[in-house]
């Protein structure tokens, strides 16, 4: 029992300390530890009557405990006596708890408690449930009292200990199933026999039964002739369960019990139930019918050679499995020729399906895969199944001699392969003709760089034609055609090489000087290799003799011999006056350091060999265009015209 003093803090704030603070103030004079003591020694006098006398009041509950029955009201008495001399007014009850009860109070007549009398309230208190339980309720009491002068609210408290009476055990009726484990077929249905016998001493009413559960299947259940049981009895559902689907599963579906039975408090709704064990028969599969396998010693296919696989097929089953076809997925250029792709497989037999790969055409080398489906169909239980194996076989493609020939060349790629053969064709080539060391051999730092930039054009132009690329797919064929193209390009170049080479030096012999030539000729020469009459001029011993001869070429020390001429002599045959401005002209192109040689030769031919005279000297070890030794034109005397006037 507790009995709250919020009114102590009150009474130590009442009138008399204040005035005594007041005439402290006043006071000026007296000391302040005085002024302290008689603040003390008031308010000692004022709050201790108020405290022993707020002690007393007592809340009192009768009975300290309850029971409260399933079906009716526990009562209890509070009782409040006033102790005081002062009267307690504004008198309330109110109550708070866990307890799982409704609670009601009869209210008193009056709200005060004069001193010395009591106060009584009647609390009903009715259970909110069914399960047994045990807690307390706490009780507040609210009043007011005069103290000090003033009115001081106080509470008191009380507890009650509330407890549920525990209703009459029921036992339990459990459904009894049979068998507790059944397995569904694939066609048909199984059942199951779920028996409730009533072990109790009362009636079973209202009884359902009811399923849940993850288990495939659909239930059906045979309702019994009647919803109640009379003790002792028993009554009995047949449940039929068929499968939803062919996928094999276990589960359980559970049987719930529902029924009702008369306890003294009233009717009891009662939930049992029991587990069913539902398995499911197992569907065959692909792999429980057949069993295949690859036969092959194939690891490696060269175009355009052709190679033979070979899949076993064994029936394991005791009835027959439709083979209803195979497919194959290859690399890019592979063909496969399947024989006997659909059969009808007797039990336990063994069938062989042939199955020949080629590349007749354009692949592309490099490891591949092949993918072979078979697709099977059977009776299972009477209905149709069907499945599929697949199978998997690496598979190297290429092309027959690329990876020998490729190394001895020492190319790393195809790719590189027409550029290589050019350049290797020339060299071949070069030694044939000119005799010589070809100009860029593998060694050389530029070879590389210029047989991969002939082997790009090559491919392209390859490209172009045939609509192939070596990029993505390609044959022996195509391989043949650029190793033939390659060589051909290069013997081409070869060719042509020569062909300028040799009419560079037809024409170099054309224009070249020889003995014999007469003077008009050798000009026409100079001219024609682009130079003029003005020309190196040497002083040679022929034969013991002094002579002035001038070069009738370029100087080249690599030469061992030069053609070399004397002076020819220009003269004129006309002295008519209609031809003055020709030979003005021709005495104008004559004359100079750079004489204009080709324009007199025009002058000339135009005139015709009545207007001029133009010879070689008669006396003389030369009298014409002739070979000398290189080594002889050392010191030349400077440059002079050829022409003599």
């Amino acid at each position: 029992m507790t009995t709250a003093r919020t009114w102590i803090d009150k009474a130590s704030c009442g009138l008399r300390p204040a005035r005594n603070e007041r005439i402290v103030r006043r006071r000026a004079g007296i000391a302040l530890p005085v002024a302290v003591l008689g603040f003390l020694l008031a308010w000692l006098a004022l709050a201790a009557p108020a405290l022993a006398e707020a002690a007393e009041v007592t809340l009192e509950v009768i009975p300290a405990a309850v029971e409260i029955p399933l079906d009716g009201q526990a009562e209890a008495l509070v009782v409040v006596r006033n102790p005081l001399t002062e009267t307690l007014r504004n008198v309330s009850l109110s109550w708070f708890g866990p307890a799982p009860v409704t609670v009601t109070a009869t209210a008193p007549a009056s709200t005060e408690v004069p001193p010395g009398a009591a106060l009584t309230w009647t609390l009903r208190l009715a259970r909110r449930g069914t399960q047994p339980t045990a807690s307390t309720l706490h009780l507040v009491l609210n009043y007011r009292v005069a103290a000090a002068q003033e009115d001081v609210q106080a509470v008191a408290t009380s507890d009650l200990t509330v407890t549920l009476a525990v209703a009459r055990s029921v036992g339990q009726v459990v459904p009894e199933l049979i068998p507790a484990t059944v397995e569904v077929p694939l066609e048909g249905q199984a059942t199951a026999l779920v028996v409730v016998h009533n072990t109790l001493t009362e009636t079973l009413r209202n009884v359902g039964l009811s399923w849940f559960g993850a288990a495939p299947v659909t239930v059906s259940a045979t309702p019994a002739g009647s919803t109640a049981l009379l003790p002792g009895g028993a009554v009995t559902w047949t449940l039929r369960l068929a499968r939803q689907d062919l996928e094999p599963a276990v589960s359980e579906l559970w049987v719930v019990l529902n029924y009702q039975v008369r306890v003294e408090q009233g009717d009891l709704q009662m939930v049992t139930t029991a587990p069913l064990s539902v398995t499911l028969a197992s569907v065959q599969t692909v792999g429980d019918v057949v069993q295949v396998r690859l036969e092959t010693a194939l690891s490696q296919l060269l175009q355009p050679k052709k190679g033979d696989l070979y899949v076993v097929v064994t029936n394991t089953l005791d009835a027959p499995v439709q083979l209803a076809g195979v497919t194959i997925s290859r690399p890019e250029g592979v063909t496969a020729t399947i024989s006997g792709s659909s059969a009808a497989i007797a039990a336990g037999d063994t069938y062989v399906v042939p199955v020949q790969i080629a590349a007749p055409g354009r692949i592309a080398p490099g490891q591949g895969l092949l993918l072979m489906q078979l697709d099977f169909s059977w009776q299972q239980a009477g209905r149709p199944r069907s499945g599929s194996v697949v199978l998997t076989h690496p598979l190297q493609t290429g092309i027959v001699g690329e990876s020998q020939v490729l190394p001895l060349l020492g190319v790393p790629t195809i790719l590189l392969l027409p550029g290589v053969l050019m350049l290797a064709t020339l060299g071949l080539l070069w030694r044939v003709w000119p005799r010589g060391t070809f100009w860029l051999p593998p060694t050389e730092a530029g070879f590389w760089p210029v047989a991969v930039t002939l082997s790009g054009l090559a491919i392209i132009v390859y490209q172009w034609r045939t609509g192939s690329s070596f990029l993505e797919a390609y044959s022996l064929t195509d391989i043949w055609h650029l190793w033939m193209g390659s060589i051909g390009c290069a013997l081409f170049a070869w060719a042509l090489w020569g062909a300028l080479y040799l009419l560079q030096r037809l024409l170099a012999t054309r224009y070249t000087p020889k003995e014999g030539d007469t003077a008009l000729q050798t000009l026409h020469k100079l001219v024609a290799v682009g130079l003029t009459s003005v020309r190196p001029q040497y002083q040679l011993d022929v034969g013991g003799t002094q002579q002035t001869l001038y070069l009738l070429e370029k100087p080249d020390s690599s030469k061992a011999k030069q053609w070399v001429a004397p002076q020819m002599t220009f003269s004129l045959k006309t002295n008519r006056p209609e031809d003055q401005l020709w030979v003005q002209q021709v005495y104008a192109a004559l004359q100079g350091d750079t004489p204009d040689t080709k324009g007199l030769l025009k002058l000339l031919e135009a005139a015709g060999k009545d207007k001029y005279e133009l010879t070689w000297p008669t006396q003389g070890p030369i009298l014409g265009p002739f070979p000398i030794e290189s080594t002889k034109l050392v010191s030349p005397l400077g440059n002079q015209s050829i022409i003599g006037l």
